[in-house]
Parts: structure tokens; sequence; C-alpha cells
């Protein structure tokens, strides 16, 4: 039988609440301090985490539409719509773009609309997932250190335990960022969505 997101969502419960010496939830709906606990911070989490960093597994890349009326940020030109699925812009780039190229395009964000003087820009960014069995195995890891720190002293009322946990993601986390950092994209390609050279 194939594994589904709530599957692996369960997984990551179960993580959080181990490192906190708690015992496993039997299911997702199960009626457990601990689990409540955890259904009502995950979907925060996980956008806060996916957000803090350019995980390779939830980056993209999409061509800008431009927005109307007239943009409103004096310094830049040109106004786009932000893709509906962006959770944090990363860069500005055209068709062609390299990714080894390391000069940045300048842009700004306000609201749901991004400015810049790109024209036909498009835009590097991660995006927001839902489905858990998209996610890294090392961001699993991260997320359910990240929930259990939330949940530590509401359910065992022991700072020391926060802090043991605390210390312990503090320990993986830079190794795990370092991890995905190092793997490449294709060359000129973020996904396959640009593609071609600039003019």
């Amino acid at each position: 039988m194939p594994v589904t997101s709530d599957d692996v969502k369960l997984e990551i419960f179960n993580n959080a609440l181990l490192f906190i010496g708690e015992r496993p939830a039997a299911s997702l709906v199960e009626v457990t301090k601990g689990r409540v606990l955890l259904s009502s911070i995950y979907d925060r989490t996980v956008k806060v985490l996916l957000s803090g960093f350019p995980w390779k597994f939830a980056t993209t890349a999409a061509a800008l539409v431009l927005t109307d009326p007239a943009p409103t940020a004096y310094r830049f030109a040109l106004s786009y719509d932000l893709p509906s699925d962006c959770l944090r812009a990363r860069r500005i780039v055209f068709e062609g773009w390299d990714p080894q190229d390391d000069d940045q395009i300048e842009f700004e964000v306000e609201g749901r609309t991004i400015h810049t003087n790109e024209a036909d820009a498009h835009l590097v960014y991660t995006k927001s997932i839902t489905d858990a069995t998209l996610f890294d195995p090392l961001f699993c890891d991260l997320l359910s250190k990240h929930l259990a720190v939330q949940i530590s002293l509401p359910i065992t009322g022991k700072p020391e335990v926060q802090n043991n946990v605390f210390r312990l993601l503090q320990l993986t986390a830079p190794s795990a960022e370092a991890a995905t950092a190092n793997e490449q994209k294709k060359k000129g390609q973020i996904d396959g969505s640009i593609k071609g050279s600039r003019a």
C-alpha cells in the first residue's frame, strides 16, 4: 500500500512525541493532549520551516504576470503578482538564467506583489507544500524537532526536556541545511521551468 501524506504526518507527530518521552499516537484523530497540540501548530510550523531555508524539494520557478494598476514602489518600474503558492521569494531571474550566476536582480515584495526592473521576469521561490510525502527526510526530522520544542513544556511541564530538545535541534539543523544547500540543480533550470537563452 502506498505511503500517504497522513502516514508521513503521523510519523512526524510520533517522532516529536518520542523526542519528549511521550508515547506515540495511534492515529491523527486520537484524542490526546499531545496529538491535539501537534495538530494545532503543524501547518504554521511547516510554513515557517519552509520559508526559513531554500529547501530543494520546495524550490520552483515560474514566469511572473504583470499587475494592474501601475506599481506603487517608487524604486522599480514593474510590478508582478506573486504565484499563488509562493511562500518566500528567493530571486528574480530571466529565461536562460544560469543557477551558477551570482548576479542578483533587485526586487521588493509588498503583500502579494513583487516589484522589480526586470522585464519578462521569472521568480525562483519556495512554494507551499501540504503533501507530506514530498518532504525531504531531513526536513521531516527538523520538523519533528521544531514541533517537539513547542509542545514539550505544555505536555511535560519540565523546562529541562524543552532545553534538551532545543539543543538537539541546534546540533542537527546546520548539517541538514548544509546537505540540502549542496544539492545542485541542473544547470540552466529550476524544475524545468526556465529554459532557452536570453537575447
